[in-house]
C-alpha cells in the first residue's frame, strides 16, 4: 500500500527543471552577448590607438 502522495508531482518537477533550465540558458546567453560586445569594443579602442600613434 502507498503512502499519501508528495505535494509536488512529476509535473510539477519536470516543470520547475525546465523553468531553471531556460533561465540558466538566458544568462548565459547574455553572458556571452556582453563578452563579445566588451571584446569588440576593446579591440576598436586599441585600434583607435594605434592609429593615433601612426599618425
Amino acid at each position: 500500500m502507498r503512502g499519501p502522495r508528495p505535494a509536488m508531482s512529476w509535473a510539477g518537477a519536470v516543470t520547475g527543471l525546465a523553468v531553471l533550465g531556460t533561465a540558466l540558458v538566458i544568462l548565459v546567453g547574455a553572458s556571452g552577448l556582453w563578452n563579445s560586445v566588451a571584446r569588440d569594443w576593446q579591440f576598436r579602442s586599441a585600434a583607435a590607438g594605434v592609429t593615433d600613434v601612426a599618425r
